[in-house]
């Protein structure tokens, strides 16, 4: 768990220009863990944190399915995907 965390702590480190935040999930598409800056950071932001834990990833982005998410293709293929851009939408 220990390298976990040094990773997070070196992706929070990176110039947050280009990364909104983290989002942390289980094997079956479930948020465990949620967080956001830069230029996301504003009012409604934590209350929205909060209240994606527990849910799937495709219940609150707008454009994802199984199909087009890059974090369920990795689930579900075991292939990272690296820097590829992916435009999410939350559901308000």
């Amino acid at each position: 768990m220990g390298g976990l965390i040094n990773k997070l702590n070196q992706i929070m480190q990176i110039d947050n220009t280009k990364y909104d935040g983290i989002l942390i999930v289980n094997k079956n598409g479930i948020v465990e863990y949620s967080t956001w800056f830069g230029r996301m950071s504003n009012s409604v932001i934590p209350e929205w944190e909060r209240s994606i834990i527990g849910e799937h990833l495709t219940d609150f982005y707008e454009e994802l399915s199984e199909e087009t998410s890059t974090v369920l293709q990795t689930l579900k293929t075991g292939k990272m995907s690296i820097d590829e851009p992916q435009v999410l939408t939350w559901k308000h």
